[in-house]
């Protein structure tokens, strides 16, 4: 069986960058850039010590991870193929929202059960928050310290490499209109790309990690400079709005890989339901 060359991926994903730019960052404006902005606005306004702070921010995650999660999959149908129009992109995403944003919640609850060991332990040896931050984090037990530090690692690399199997995960809910067993599909499109896959998510995650914050810290210290030191909560405002932006980029580049890799594989795999 051949193996996708993801230079070859990459290629076809300029491709349609420069094709439909244009069409991309109109879906990704509004479903991405604007309701990050919104959460900046929100976080700015709200009191940080008021108790239904804290309310107010999980709900509007939930909105804006839902409100992401259908801008993806309208930028992957748009990405697909060519023939796909922006009205198509939205109808095909407004279909497969639910099912995608049910997977991404079973996978999360996996996410969050896998940790639970590492804070069992915590809670046997009676550490708290307080007792891990600044000088109580030296009062942690050596043991408990080892195999905290091991199991963090061994869940990082863990989740890494999930991510990159599962990177064709969204495109496999939108196309072949699989629920939990897009899962399972993913993996099988992935099988023998799995560590090129990991190089390819590290690579964007590290890069993505440096511009923004280089953007951000740039841009935050000429606004306090602009603004003088009264008006900071501003200044790491526009900051942040700054950083949206590269995150929306960022995030349509990625999707647009994404579509291009699944279209790759899938011809590579054809379709098993």
């Amino acid at each position: 069986m051949t193996k996708v060359k993801m230079g070859d991926v990459w290629d076809r994903t300029t491709q349609v960058l420069s094709g439909r730019a244009g069409a991309l960052a109109s879906i990704a404006v509004v479903t991405l850039f604007l309701p990050l902005v919104a959460m900046l606005l929100v976080a700015l306004i709200l009191p940080p010590t008021a108790p239904s702070t804290a309310i107010v921010t999980l709900f509007l995650l939930l909105v804006v991870a839902a409100i992401g999660v259908l801008g993806v999959l309208a930028m992957l149908a748009l990405a697909s193929d060519p023939a796909t129009t922006r009205g198509d992109a939205w109808r095909l995403a407004r279909q497969r929202v639910g099912p995608a944003i049910g997977v991404s919640a079973v996978l999360i609850l996996v996410a969050v059960v896998a940790s639970l060991p590492a804070v069992f332990v915590l809670w046997q040896a009676k550490l708290g928050m307080a007792a891990l931050a600044g000088a109580g984090a030296a009062r942690v037990p050596s043991g408990t310290a080892t195999f905290l530090a091991v199991y963090y690692a061994a869940y990082l690399v863990l989740a890494l490499w999930a991510l990159a199997r599962l990177a064709p995960l969204n495109a496999v809910v939108l196309h072949e209109r699989l629920g939990l067993g897009a899962i399972r599909r993913s993996f099988a499109l992935t099988r023998g790309h799995g560590w090129r896959l990991l190089g390819v998510v590290l690579l964007y995650l590290i890069v993505l990690a440096i511009v923004r914050t280089a953007v951000q810290s740039v841009v935050g210290v000429v606004f306090r400079l602009l603004l003088g030191a009264e008006r900071i909560p501003l200044a790491l405002m526009l900051a942040g709005v700054t950083g949206a932006m590269v995150t929306t980029a960022f995030t349509v580049i990625a999707v647009t890989f994404t579509a291009q890799l699944y279209v790759a594989l899938a011809a590579r795999q054809p379709t098993r339901i």
